[in-house]
């Protein structure tokens, strides 16, 4: 908006730094006070938080506009020079082809394929132009084209990853077994070790079953929402009649009508793949969030995997920041100007791809985003007393898919002040979206034997 205003002077960040201090008689643990020195966009200690890598990139002197290339890309990147002073060609760009570690990989983050150097470009400050970019032909087998920026001093001032097309990397199954319906109960079937166990009225995958025992795995999907109108209504108890077909070596289960969604379909693969595509009309209203989710006990989740920009999480305004790559956290509870242990493990996360959960008794679950839905992983934890520093977000435990997110306020003004991006959002269509999911993809039914095998 100040760049494009004819009277806008400019702003000022308050403040670097949360301005607290370390207090040896309560465990050399941070005081600010509560909320009255967590005003900045880095830690009493300069710890990185997510808005430390927003404000990086929102006033990145470089900045290419293309987010991905596929096939068809010319080698031509549009750029603009935000420099106040310097040329373009005073700067040193780099580009690498990258891969994505896979899901059941033992590594995160990425193996760099090849690596060049982008041609000089004549582009003065504060104008627009294009980078030639010359790849190898086989760049369409690479997950991401980075591009790395660095000044006149030689310092790092941009760092973009664009998809190439989308990541190859997928779930890699141990075997290719397809499901099988019970004898006894058709809503329920078995894929090795896993047992899957739906309502015959809604559609609903009441229930997983790991080796014969109950996992806390539950009510998926169930419909999650809060309109800014407290006294909006939405249907989300009536039921209707699933159907189940089978077609080849997979199972479908549609249903329509039922707990809130106009349809649900599900389709069990041979793969293992756990496909679900849902669509649902809200009563039209301004919402701070919608989406779906699925039930789990927090305290059996232990750690994740995914492929995103991260590693923070992002608001509906303040979406700017993150880095294309594969990130793994322990699970922890980060807390706003108390807890400093930032990466956070809670909240929204987006853009992703897939994400993987490894919870106890050896259970791992993993999901594939397929239509650009937000990842919502357990209850963030908000710090005492924040004012109106806070956003909207299901208290219900679980993982959830969001269609649309919530801003986050500031200290001393709430979320809707803060233009178009803070917003509730108006939602008065129909939405669809899709994910899939994967229980124990990468586990084997049988045992290998252990071989011992000496080199010289």
């Amino acid at each position: 908006m100040f760049e494009t205003s004819k009277v806008g002077g400019g702003m000022t960040i308050w403040a670097l730094y949360d301005e607290g201090l370390m207090r040896n008689d309560l465990g050399y643990t941070v005081d600010n006070q509560d909320n009255k020195a967590a005003d900045g966009i880095a830690g009493p200690s300069a710890e990185k938080k997510g808005s430390s890598n927003a404000v990086r990139e929102i006033w990145s002197p470089v900045v290419i506009a293309n987010n991905k290339i596929d096939a068809n890309f010319d080698g031509f990147l549009q750029v603009h020079n935000k420099f106040s002073f310097v040329n373009l060609n005073q700067c040193t760009i780099n580009w690498k082809l990258i891969d994505f570690a896979n899901p059941d990989a033992a590594s995160n983050g990425h193996r760099t394929i090849k690596t060049g150097t982008v041609n000089k470009a004549n582009i003065k400050a504060g104008e627009k132009g294009q980078l030639v970019v010359t790849l190898p032909n086989s760049f369409i087998k690479n997950d991401a084209l980075v591009i790395e920026v660095f000044d006149n001093q030689g310092r790092l001032v941009y760092d973009k990853r664009l998809p190439i097309t989308e990541p190859k990397n997928g779930f890699r199954v141990s075997e290719n077994k397809a499901f099988v319906q019970d004898k006894k109960d058709a809503f329920t079937f078995h894929r090795g070790k896993t047992t899957l166990r739906f309502n015959e009225s809604s559609g609903i995958l009441v229930s997983v079953l790991d080796n014969d025992k109950a996992t806390s795995l539950a009510n998926f999907p169930f419909l999650t929402f809060k309109a800014d109108d407290v006294s909006i209504n939405n249907q989300t108890t009536s039921t209707s009649k699933a159907t189940i077909t089978k077609q080849e070596n997979q199972f479908i289960i549609e249903a329509t009508n039922t707990k809130g969604f106009d349809t649900l379909k599900w389709t069990l693969k041979a793969n293992g793949e756990i496909a679900l595509d849902y669509a649902y009309t809200l009563t039209k209203s301004k919402y701070h969030y919608s989406g779906i989710g699925i039930e789990v006990a927090a305290k059996e989740v232990n750690r994740k995997r995914w492929l995103g920009e991260g590693p923070w999480r992002i608001y509906n305004n303040r979406t700017q920041g993150g880095i294309l790559d594969v990130y793994a956290i322990d699970k922890k509870i980060n807390i706003p100007g108390q807890v400093y242990n930032g990466p956070e493990f809670e909240g929204y996360f987006a853009p992703w791809h897939w994400a993987v959960f490894y919870l106890t008794n050896n259970l791992n679950v993993g999901f594939k985003n397929k239509t650009d839905v937000t990842l919502g992983v357990l209850n963030p934890v908000n710090g005492n007393d924040p004012k109106k520093a806070t956003w909207h977000y299901p208290k219900q435990e679980g993982f959830f898919f969001f269609d649309e997110i919530s801003a986050v306020g500031s200290k001393w003004k709430p979320a809707k002040v803060f233009g178009p991006d803070a917003q509730p959002i108006l939602i008065e269509k129909q939405i669809k979206g899709a994910v899939s999911m994967f229980i124990n993809w990468n586990k084997p039914s049988l045992k290998a034997e252990r071989t011992k095998l000496e080199i010289e």
